[in-house]
């Protein structure tokens, strides 16, 4: 999916989308793709963690948030493994989905549970207190791979989720699932500095600050953005910021940097982001926003060059959380690896005209004869929209004016067998 979708951005296809230039073969496929692949990534866990132990007695705890627990009950996935990695818990995400749909253990308030080699399942139940704490015994284990019904940030009012017998917290090594950013885009770059804006918009800016992750890259694409949406620039959102004011400078670092912008008293605020040296500029960023750049834009885009110059993004994605509740890493924005339906947006006014699965260009009009299997092989081959009648004369029903040829084949049957082989090629 996420090549389709680079392919549309790197060739431009929202300004010109024609099939000479490959947009309308992309495009096509992307429509594919949002019509019938909506759940074909979907997983049982809204959260996964991969967590070094180094203490076989630690606990995982569910706390009361304003009175209540987010939910009564939550299954917890749980797999050993000898290297808690994020690349260790992509690889076994589909493990850690298939355990939660099964049968899980019922672990009570104040109960144990051990995980087996090949990994367990259990449902953790909360009590009637405003904690609820569940041991572990991971005697024998360096590392654990989690995988969780809900996310364990809902769960947590004033103490960390898991900790170990010295009551000192476990945070995990790798963590996928909502993320901090509700705002993400990659830029070009060709010059030694760049300026970033903050307007107030009727009369009052969105936020008196906003915290930003700008990330250097060589390859400013869609695919390179994809690739950097994950914990590590959530994290860095999340993570000490250093401040910058209105007039102020920054200077990302080479594996990136956080920065808080904190607006001044006037109508505008100016940032400037230093982004080379001499000759020497990094090829392009991608920028990881706590909120949308375009709340505090008035009349004015949010990023430009010393000359004034709009510098517009190659690809960008909002996250799907609103509002500006972002208190205590209780995150609004969720995870998603591909907006489809954002993609899908940006292109389709200039692919329109190219959309359909099946193009109509050179196809007579009126109903096809189907009594003509030459005339419905070359409609196929013309690649024309189907009739309704065509589309409701399947093989085995028989339809008005259908007859079979010398062969023996019904025209209907051999129209669905050059359907399929033209929808094989969009595979």
């Amino acid at each position: 999916m996420i090549g389709v979708v680079n392919t549309l951005y790197s060739l431009d296809c929202a300004t010109k989308c024609t099939n000479d230039n490959a947009c309308g073969e992309a495009f096509r496929k992307l429509r594919v793709i949002h019509d019938n692949c909506e759940a074909a990534n979907a997983k049982a866990f809204e959260w996964a963690g991969a967590f070094a132990i180094e203490d076989a007695a630690s606990t995982w705890l569910m706390q009361k948030v304003d009175g209540d627990y987010a939910d009564p009950a939550m299954k917890l996935a749980l797999i050993p493994t000898t290297k808690p990695t994020y690349e260790e818990m992509k690889k076994n995400e589909n493990k850690g989905s298939n355990l939660l749909v099964g049968d899980c253990e019922v672990v009570k308030d104040g109960a144990s549970m051990k995980p087996a080699t090949a990994g367990s399942c259990f449902q953790l139940t909360v009590g009637s207190g405003a904690d609820s704490t569940f041991s572990m015994d991971l005697t024998g284990l360096t590392g654990l791979l989690v995988y969780a019904e809900h996310v364990p940030l809902e769960f947590e009012r004033d103490k960390h989720f898991f900790y170990d017998s010295a009551d000192e917290d476990i945070e995990p090594t790798a963590w996928e699932g909502p993320l901090a950013f509700e705002w993400v885009g990659v830029f070009p770059i060709s010059t030694t500095s760049v300026k970033w804006s903050m307007q107030k918009v009727d009369g009052a800016y969105a936020d008196p600050s906003m915290n930003i992750v700008i990330m250097p890259t060589s390859t400013p694409t869609y695919a390179t953005m994809q690739g950097m949406m994950n914990y590590i620039a959530s994290d860095m959102l999340t993570g000490d910021c250093e401040v910058v004011e209105d007039g102020g400078s920054m200077t990302p670092a080479e594996g990136g940097s956080c920065f808080q912008l904190t607006v001044g008293s006037g109508a505008d605020s100016e940032f400037t982001i230093v982004t080379g040296e001499g000759d020497s500029t990094m090829a392009g960023m991608v920028v990881f926003a706590q909120h949308g750049p375009t709340e505090f834009e008035r009349d004015k885009h949010y990023l430009y060059t010393a000359a004034g110059e709009d510098i517009e993004p190659i690809a960008q994605e909002s996250g799907s959380g609103g509002g500006h509740d972002h208190g205590h890493r209780r995150l609004d924005s969720t995870r998603r690896l591909l907006d489809i339906d954002a993609a899908l947006h940006d292109f389709e006014d200039s692919c329109d005209a190219v959309a359909c699965y099946i193009e109509v260009a050179n196809c007579a009009a009126g109903s096809a004869d189907l009594s003509s299997l030459s005339t419905l092989a070359d409609r196929a081959s013309r690649k024309c929209h189907v009739t309704e009648e065509e589309a409701t004369c399947c093989p085995g029903k028989v339809c008005e004016g259908d007859k079979e040829d010398q062969s023996g084949a019904k025209p209907a049957a051999a129209l669905a067998g050059v359907m399929l082989g033209l929808m094989a090629t969009m595979q």
